[in-house]
């Protein structure tokens, strides 16, 4: 029994030691979690970026992608104006992928529908751009 005590303190020291270093998002309900900070979906601003630890509002955010890069960030203390800058340009482009997508179900003009389309895809090729570079950010370092 003594080396089985043994071995579980060595293994919770190694956890210890190591998984603090690395600070993975997890879901529990409705809320992200990754390290002291909390990311929450806001009936007002998109996505709400808590700090656990001083209970206050850190910034709002548009999409997913930003809020957790956002999140990320901040628990590493780094800073994430560049991070919420793309969060903005991507709630851009998606704005108008669905504003583009409304009119060409709505209108009957071919010419009309045919511009549109390729605005559609360019906003589309835009916000799949800028939530690549926030997922790398968010699954890297």
């Amino acid at each position: 029994m003594t080396n089985l005590n043994r071995a579980a303190n060595q293994l919770k020291q190694l956890v210890d030691q190591v998984l603090p270093k690395y600070t993975m998002p997890f879901k529990d309900g409705k809320t992200i979690h990754i390290g002291n900070t909390i990311v929450r979906r806001s009936k007002r601003h998109g996505f709400v970026i808590i700090d656990a630890e001083s209970n206050s509002i850190v910034e709002f955010a548009n999409t997913k992608h930003g809020a957790v890069a956002i999140a990320k960030a901040h628990n590493d203390g780094d800073s994430y104006s560049n991070l919420l800058e793309r969060d903005h340009r991507a709630a851009k482009h998606l704005n108008d992928a669905v504003h583009y997508q409304h009119i060409i179900n709505k209108t009957n003009d071919d010419d009309k529908k045919f511009i549109l389309e390729t605005r559609l895809e360019i906003a589309q090729d835009m916000l799949e751009r800028e939530n690549s570079v926030l997922e790398s950010y968010i699954l890297t370092q």
